[in-house]
């Protein structure tokens, strides 16, 4: 059996909280890769998770995603529904990807 670990895609998204040593899984894994494929992106938009009212702005250039400015809800505004713990602050991002199949790697 094989011990490794494996997803479906032959890339991961992940995330990393500030504070946080754990990268984690996003969800928005394809939806992202579609935009970083396209040469004339220079970032996307990205939830850190569903519920949260906070989008983030992913740069691909520094692989940090930024809280976009947005309208907080009648009840942020009145402190009735406080705001998950990172959500308001920028975090980093990464890419995992398996190697090209056509690539071979060193020492074959």
């Amino acid at each position: 059996a094989c011990h490794n670990w494996h997803c479906p895609m032959p890339y991961q998204w992940q995330r990393r909280l500030p504070g946080d040593d754990t990268w984690k899984d996003t969800k928005a894994s394809i939806a992202i890769e579609r935009q970083f494929c396209d040469a004339t992106m220079e970032g996307c938009q990205m939830d850190l998770k569903k519920g949260y009212s906070t989008r983030f702005a992913l740069s691909f250039k520094d692989m940090k995603a930024r809280p976009v400015q947005t309208t907080p809800s009648l009840l942020q505004r009145l402190r009735l529904s406080p705001s998950p713990v990172g959500e308001d602050r920028e975090f980093e991002v990464r890419r995992l990807s398996t190697p090209s199949w056509g690539v071979r790697p060193a020492g074959y």
